[in-house]
């Protein structure tokens, strides 16, 4: 019998750990994905004016992540750089399918994503197009002089003179990107978040949204605790800092 206790015992001891070792996880991760989002609302809050457009264009990005290879922290990352170099909330969306698109069929990840996001981004700050960001798009796979021939219907020597003239716009070179990479690259980005990668992107996606849901009310109360559990400590701070200085004091005295 008391061999059996035991059995029971260790056993009660190692679901009662590992229960207690999934809810820490699930605490942790919820803690950060709520803290991650509550992050990028404020970021997007502050470069867009609005905590409406913040809030829809977050939501949006969520979803594409969700739907392709890439993590939301990554997306969301991208996200606030075009916005950092003047892209409207509204073009982000079709700008981040069409990357992932071309990304995902041209075999890369997020450093290639962000290469193609960036190069565009400096074309948004110039306002026009430059050769060099061209050269940037074609080291990453993307021919964006066959993309403008296909959108404004010019051929190649006529695309090299409006570059030369400065008569591209940054917007004339997005259109097309976006237009280039829904002919050429359909649903790529669904495709591969098919496969066994892309599969645990999206998973990884789904499991730190559901673990935010889940802590969502321990956030907030964490949010509402803090600033008076800090008052507390600067108190005993202040208060354990005037002791201190008495201690001085008297054993100077002392001696």
């Amino acid at each position: 019998h008391m061999f059996q206790s035991a059995l029971f015992y260790m056993a009660g001891h190692a679901i009662f750990r590992t229960i207690t070792r999934l809810f820490d996880d699930i605490v942790n991760y919820g803690l950060k994905f709520n803290s991650m989002m509550q992050q990028n609302q404020i970021a997007l809050e502050t470069m867009l004016g609005s905590a409406s457009r913040a809030s829809v264009l977050l939501e949006k990005v969520w979803v594409i992540a969700a739907k392709t290879p890439f993590q939301f922290k990554e997306l969301s990352e991208i996200t606030k750089q075009l916005i950092a170099f003047q892209m409207s909330a509204e073009k982000i969306p079709e700008f981040l399918w069409a990357v992932s698109d071309a990304t995902a069929a041209l075999g890369g990840g997020f450093e290639k994503a962000q290469n193609i996001s960036m190069a565009f981004a400096k074309m948004l700050s110039l306002g026009v197009i430059q050769l060099r960001e061209i050269r940037t798009l074609g080291r990453n796979g993307i021919n964006e002089i066959q993309a403008l021939m296909d959108y404004l219907g010019k051929s190649e020597a006529q695309i090299y003179e409006m570059i030369q003239k400065k008569a591209v716009s940054a917007y004339d070179a997005i259109n097309a990107f976006v237009k280039y990479a829904a002919e050429k690259y359909p649903g790529m980005a669904n495709k591969m978040a098919l496969i066994y990668e892309g599969l645990i992107s999206t998973l990884k996606d789904y499991w730190e949204r559901l673990m935010g849901d889940m802590t969502s009310g321990i956030f907030e109360l964490a949010q509402d605790a803090f600033p008076v559990l800090i008052e507390k400590v600067e108190s005993m701070s202040a208060l354990l800092t005037l002791k201190r200085d008495d201690i001085i004091k008297w054993w100077k005295d002392l001696y």
